[in-house]
């Protein structure tokens, strides 16, 4: 199932941002598509949790990717998520305006 996570979302550099929290719904993988509306780089880092409060980065498949400066990225990808939760971890080093979706399935 594909959720809309970030519509031109301000992300500021110093400090993480989040999207929120998508559920798995007994999927097992997810693809995440990023579009950077300004200049700012950095990283999005697919995240999962249980209980909406205590959150892990995801280490399987590819579940770190680059923020472009003003591209398409959608090459952050997690498999194996044993998790209720996911989101994305949004860190950057100047400010960026970020839409991204999440797209759960079974693998």
């Amino acid at each position: 199932m594909y959720y809309t996570v970030a519509t031109k979302m301000v992300v500021v550099s110093g400090t993480p941002s989040y999207t929120q929290a998508v559920p798995m719904d007994g999927m097992n993988a997810a693809q995440v598509d990023l579009t950077n509306f300004a200049s700012g780089t950095g990283t999005a880092t697919l995240q999962e949790g249980n209980d909406l409060e205590n959150w892990v980065d995801l280490l399987s498949g590819s579940g770190t990717g680059t923020i472009p400066a003003t591209n398409y990225q959608g090459a952050i990808k997690g498999t194996a998520i044993a998790s209720k939760f996911v989101r994305l971890k949004l860190v950057v080093s100047a400010t960026a305006i970020i839409g991204a979706g999440i797209n759960t399935a079974p693998l």
